[in-house]
C-alpha cells in the first residue's frame, strides 16, 4: 500500500466520524461448509510450542471497510502489523457508508476473493451470516497453532463481544447463548448513545442533568430563554437507517415497546411506541430545531454542539471527544456525558450499542493471514495505543488511568461512569429480521412524518407495521 494512499485515507478519516450502516437478512441458517471455490478451506491444524507471528509471512491481504473514524486505527496498525508478521497489506479501501453494503453484496454474489478482511457491524450480520458471506471464526479462535495465547477474549466488554455471535436464523437474537450461535467478527470499535450537554451552562443556570425527556424539555426551555439564538437539544432526523441509531429509536423504546413480538409479527404501532414517539415529537418541536431537524445527520449534530448553537445532544459520546480534541470552539472542554434519557422510568432506559468489527470474507483465499490481522488489530496492545477517536472494545484500554485522565482533562469528568452505566442498558435494539435496511428506511420516514406533524404517531407507526407485513410476512 503506497504511503500516499495511506496519508490520503488518514486525512479523510480525520474529517469523518460515526459511519453507521445496517443490512437486511434471510431466514435460513448458514451452512457450516465453506464455499467450494475457496483455496484455503479451513484453519491450519499444525501445532507449535510457541506462537509464531511470522507463520504467514510473504502473504498479501486486502481490506475493505466503511469511511469513518475507525479508519485511522486500521491505517495506524498497518506498518507495525507488517513488521511483526511479514504479511503485506496490499490495499485498503474505505467506501462511503451508503455504498458499502451494495459493494459487499456485489463482491459476495460473484464469490470474489478481492478482499480478505471486512468491516462488519452487528446489523450487517443479519445479511452476511444467512448468505454465507462471512467466515465463522470459532475454528480459528480454538486453534492454538494460529491464535495468540495472549489474545484474552475475556478482556472484551461482554456486550460488544456477545453481539458478534449469531446462528443466522431469522428472528432469533444475536448472542453467544442463542442455540447454534458462532463467532463471526472480532470486536474492534464501538459506541453507545448518551446525552451530551454543555456543563458550563448547566452550572451557570443551576440546572440538574436531565434524566427524562421532560427534563430535557424543561432544561431546553430555560436555556432558550436565557441564551438567545441557542436551542435546547440536537438529534439526528435525516431520513436514513442511520437516523434510527442517533437517539430517537432508543428513546421511543424506553416506554417498553419493541419492533417485533416473539412470533416476528411487527409491533411498531404498539401503545408504548406511540406514546414514546409522541413525547419525542413534543421535545423536538419545543426545544430542538424543527425547521432543520429533517436534515440533521450526525455531522450537523456535531457542528451545532461544537459551534454553540445547541446546549445538548442525544448522540454518540464520540462527538464529545471529537470536540475536545478538535479546533478551538466555544464548546471545547465544556461538553460532558450523561446516561441516556428515558420517557417514564429509569428501569426502561435504553441505549443502542453499535460497533464496527472485523470479519473474514468467506471467499478469501488467505483466511489464516486475515485472522492474524484480526487478532492484531483487536489485541490489547494495539487497542491501548494510537488513535482513540473510536472507543476501544477492551476494558484494559478503555479503563486505563491515562485514558480516564485524558477525558477528565478535556472536561468529561463523568464520561467513564456514564459510559459504564450506559453499557448496562445497551442493546442492539433491532430484531434480526428480513428486510432490515428496507423497512428501517420506511420507519425513519414515518418517524419524520410524526415529528413534523404530517401524520399522527399512531398512523405513522401503523404504516411501518403494515409495510413489513405486506412485504415480508
Amino acid at each position: 500500500m503506497s504511503m500516499g494512499k495511506r496519508v490520503g485515507c488518514l486525512l479523510l478519516a480525520a474529517i469523518i466520524i460515526l459511519g453507521l450502516t445496517a443490512c437486511s437478512s434471510e431466514s435460513a441458517a448458514p451452512s457450516q461448509d465453506p464455499p467450494s471455490s475457496q483455496v484455503q478451506t479451513s484453519p491450519s491444524e499444525e501445532n507449535t510450542d510457541s506462537f509464531d507471528w511470522k507463520k504467514f509471512q510473504g502473504t498479501e491481504i486486502n481490506i475493505v471497510g466503511v469511511e469513518g473514524v475507525y479508519n485511522e486505527q486500521i491505517l495506524e496498525a498497518i506498518e507495525p502489523f507488517e513488521e511483526k508478521t511479514g504479511i503485506t497489506i496490499g490495499k485498503v479501501d474505505f467506501i462511503p457508508e451508503a455504498e458499502y453494503t451494495k459493494k459487499v453484496q456485489l463482491l459476495a454474489s460473484s464469490k470474489s476473493s478481492e478482499y480478505d478482511v471486512y468491516m462488519v457491524s452487528f446489523t450487517n450480520l443479519f445479511d452476511y451470516v444467512p448468505s454465507q458471506w462471512i467466515e465463522p471464526l470459532d475454528g480459528y479462535l480454538n486453534n492454538p497453532a494460529i491464535t495468540d495465547p495472549d489474545l484474552n477474549m475475556d478482556d472484551f466488554y461482554p456486550s460488544v463481544l456477545n453481539y458478534c455471535y449469531w446462528n443466522g436464523v431469522n428472528g432469533t437474537p444475536l448472542g453467544k447463548d442463542t442455540e447454534g450461535a458462532q463467532l463471526y467478527a472480532m470486536p474492534f470499535g464501538w459506541i453507545v448513545f448518551n446525552l451530551l450537554y454543555r456543563s458550563d451552562l448547566f452550572e451557570k443556570y443551576n440546572i440538574e442533568v436531565p434524566r427524562t425527556v421532560d427534563d430535557i424539555i424543561a432544561a431546553g426551555e430555560l436555556i432558550q430563554e436565557k441564551e438567545p439564538g441557542m436551542y435546547g437539544v440536537a438529534m439526528r432526523g435525516f431520513k436514513s437507517v442511520d437516523m434510527l441509531y442517533g437517539g430517537i429509536w432508543q428513546t421511543i423504546l424506553s416506554c417498553g415497546g419493541s419492533d417485533f413480538d416473539k412470533d416476528l409479527n411487527p409491533v411498531f404501532d404498539s401503545e408504548e411506541n406511540i406514546k414514546g414517539l409522541e413525547k419525542i415529537a413534543e421535545m423536538i418541536n419545543k426545544v430542538s430545531n424543527p425547521s432543520d431537524w429533517a436534515n440533521m445527520t450526525w455531522y450537523e449534530v456535531l457542528t451545532d454542539l461544537q459551534s454553540g448553537k445547541c446546549a445538548m445532544a442525544i448522540d454518540a459520546p464520540s462527538l464529545a471527544t471529537w470536540i475536545a480534541d478538535g479546533e478551538d470552539s466555544v464548546a471545547k472542554g465544556k461538553i460532558d456525558v450523561a446516561p441516556p434519557v428515558y420517557v417514564d422510568t429509569a428501569d426502561k432506559a435504553k441505549s443502542i450499542i453499535f460497533g464496527w468489527n472485523l470479519g473474514i470474507n468467506a471467499f478469501s483465499e488467505k483466511k489464516d493471514a486475515a485472522w492474524y490481522f484480526l487478532q492484531y488489530c483487536t489485541g490489547a496492545e494495539r487497542q491501548s495505543s494510537g488513535s482513540r477517536l473510536a472507543f476501544p472494545t477492551r476494558r484494559s484500554a478503555m479503563e486505563a488511568d491515562s485514558f480516564k485522565q485524558s477525558l477528565q482533562d478535556s472536561g468529561m469528568v463523568n464520561f467513564i461512569d456514564s459510559w459504564n452505566k450506559t453499557t448496562e442498558v445497551a442493546d442492539v435494539l433491532f430484531t434480526p429480521a428480513t428486510g432490515f435496511n428496507d423497512y428501517g428506511y420506511i420507519l425513519a420516514g414515518e418517524l419524520q412524518n410524526a415529528v413534523l406533524g404530517t401524520k399522527s404517531a399512531k398512523d405513522a407507526l401503523e404504516t411501518v407495521s403494515k409495510y413489513y407485513s405486506d412485504n415480508y410476512k
